[in-house]
């Protein structure tokens, strides 16, 4: 899960097999990020929200 997310209102949906993987999971509720580090994360963001040009109408992944 992204503590981002959970800061932005979001709800991730995690996905963990083993019971390890989804402690790790629930753990990420025991920080929080400032304000600069959501900015510098929010940053990296682009505006149509893809990347390397991954167009659905011409892009194939195999």
């Amino acid at each position: 899960m992204s503590q981002k997310h959970i800061q932005l209102g979001a709800i991730p949906i995690p996905r963990a097999s083993s019971l390890a993987h989804q402690k790790e999971n629930l753990e990420i509720l025991d920080f929080e990020l400032s304000e600069a580090e959501m900015k510098v994360i929010s940053a990296l963001g682009r505006e149509d929200g893809r990347l390397w040009g991954q167009d659905p109408a011409t892009y194939e992944e195999m």
